[in-house]
């Protein structure tokens, strides 16, 4: 009888073994269609203008919505090829980041994912709403390079808990739930128009509503980040603001790169008037189909286009997960 049980017991025990064997091989595997386009990007350029590079984005809007589900649950992430491309242009960015000696002068920034950037100068590495696809891990030593992690909102692709706990210093606009789990480390809450200065970079917030719901109670911040000569505006998802005369405010200020969400219309960036725009929020994929449907390239492209004139001066740059670019060019 005991040996009967013992015998059932190992059975079912390599029954385990064998499902978390095929489970690891199915999520770590990357089929080809997903290295290829990798690979494709990995020999493109941010400042490549040519109609190899604009193929190159429909390529990628494509591929997202033929991986794209009505109903992006935790565990389809195993085997979905979206998280596996990005667990691709993820990998060895933190170390790229932490090696990279940027003079004095420039700035260079890299797209992670969502509205999520890090931009780095010669003496300060600045964060903002750092997240990623469901089941990712390469990115979250993020955390520990960044001198200063700013979230626009609660919602969970704006943000990663595992790259909040090791931050130094973390921005939140006033009110959030989530600040509360962080009174360990250096908190700064910020009420609408506040400035602050943390370590040599001064970092105000505006409060706005959340893709124009008029909701003004729930905590969404555009952030004003002025680090060693240069201007940074961040939008998160915020569109119209609490206080128009803080909005006009950002209207007078000399932006040098504007961090949009794809959304953020066209005479808003006219009126602000950075001399760098990168459209963000595109490709994510925790979203549903119907919402990638309007989130690519291509929908920005076509907006930007209508505008072309208004927007003369501006400079675009649309970037797939992990490019970076460097300002001044």
């Amino acid at each position: 009888m005991v040996k009967k049980i013992l015998k059932e017991a190992v059975k079912a025990l390599l029954y385990v073994v064998l499902f978390a064997v095929v489970g690891l091989v199915v999520f770590l595997y990357s089929p080809k269609s997903v290295t290829s386009l990798n690979y494709d990007i990995d020999k493109s350029s941010p400042y490549d203008t040519r109609e190899s590079r604009q193929e190159l984005y429909g390529r990628f809007d494509s591929f997202i919505l033929n991986q794209a589900t009505s109903t992006p649950f935790v565990g389809w992430f195993v085997v979905s090829k979206g998280r596996k491309l990005f667990e691709l242009r993820s990998k060895g960015i933190v170390d790229e980041i932490n090696s990279s000696v940027v003079p004095e002068g420039k700035i260079k920034v890299w797209y992670i994912y969502n509205m999520g950037v890090v931009a780095k100068t010669s003496k300060h590495t600045i964060a903002f709403d750092i997240a990623a696809p469901y089941l990712s891990f390469s990115f979250r030593g993020i955390g520990d390079l960044a001198d200063i992690i700013l979230t626009s909102h609660t919602h969970g692709d704006h943000y990663d808990t595992w790259v909040l706990k090791k931050g130094k210093n973390l921005v939140f606009p006033t009110g959030t739930y989530l600040a509360k789990s962080y009174k360990d480390k250096n908190l700064y809450e910020l009420e609408s128009g506040q400035k602050v200065k943390i370590d040599g970079v001064s970092v105000t917030a505006f409060q706005t509503d959340h893709r124009r719901d008029q909701n003004f109670d729930f905590p969404v911040a555009w952030y004003l980040v002025e680090v060693d000569g240069f201007k940074l505006v961040h939008t998160g998802d915020g569109f119209n603001f609490k206080n128009i005369k803080e909005r006009d405010f950002l209207y007078t200020q000399d932006i040098d790169i504007l961090f949009a969400n794809n959304q953020t219309v066209p005479f808003n960036i006219r009126d602000l008037s950075p001399k760098v725009v990168i459209p963000l929020h595109m490709h994510e994929i925790m979203h549903t189909k119907g919402y990638l449907e309007t989130d690519g390239f291509s929908d920005v492209a076509s907006s930007f286009a209508k505008e072309a004139d208004s927007l003369k001066g501006i400079t675009p740059y649309l970037l797939f997960w992990g490019e970076s670019i460097e300002y001044p060019k």
